[in-house]
């Protein structure tokens, strides 16, 4: 016998064209290219695919897929080249990705984004996150990499959960002060960054290390 199969979700795909199927770095991935302008790579996470985040996307699901900018496309592929992921997808015209994966924390609803004129780190706040996390960035490529060590968390990143509140507990432990940040602003020197937050209705200053660029709580108003 041959068995039976069974509907288990329905792709959230426009005009498919070709589909493949690959694993990279521990994760399987659905490539699906589509006509018009672009495609989708659709990442599993052990009960669904998950397309490109969105708002409501769940903290737990934020390793989802992406959109590929495309123009009409009719295939997809994937292929390994010295341990380096590879994907292409076109008609036409093609478009080549390489695949990197990074452990990305404290990002979620990124909201605002200052870059040094010293060191030339990037960082970016985020609104549901409640931190301010920093990238270095590659200038042949345009890479973004993630500094693991450079960034600025508060209790509530990765936690995102109401704490008891009884007994009463320090507004610290829900973000204090980046409840509601919306800006970012680095000085000329390079040496402070300021962050502005509306629900908190207070600017953070944070001193940033002259060789790491990590950032330091010193002031709030």
């Amino acid at each position: 016998s041959g068995g039976s199969w069974s509907l288990r979700q329905m792709l959230p795909t426009t005009r498919a064209t070709s589909v493949t199927h690959f694993e990279s770095q521990g994760a399987t991935f659905v490539a699906v290219s589509q006509r018009g302008n672009y495609s989708k790579l659709l990442r599993w996470n052990g009960t669904m695919f998950l397309p490109a985040n969105i708002l409501s996307t769940l903290p737990t699901d934020l390793a989802g897929g992406q959109d590929i900018p495309t123009n009409d496309a009719w295939a997809a592929a994937h292929f390994l080249v010295n341990d380096t992921d590879w994907l292409v997808v076109g008609g036409g015209e093609g478009t080549l990705l390489r695949g990197t994966r990074q452990n990305v924390k404290g990002i979620r609803g990124p909201r605002a984004v200052a870059v040094s004129p010293v060191t030339g780190k990037i960082y970016f706040g985020s609104y549901y996150s409640r931190a301010i996390t920093v990238f270095e960035r590659d200038d042949a490529t345009g890479e973004l990499v993630f500094d693991a060590q450079a960034g600025w968390y508060s209790n509530w990143t990765g936690v995102e959960v109401v704490p008891d509140a009884w007994p009463p507990v320090p507004e610290q432990d829900f973000g204090y002060p980046l409840r509601g940040l919306n800006a970012l602003a680095i000085s000329e020197d390079g040496m402070w960054l300021y962050a502005s937050s509306y629900v908190d209705s207070a600017v953070a200053t944070f001193s940033l290390d002259p060789d790491t660029g990590k950032p330091e709580l010193v002031h709030v108003v």
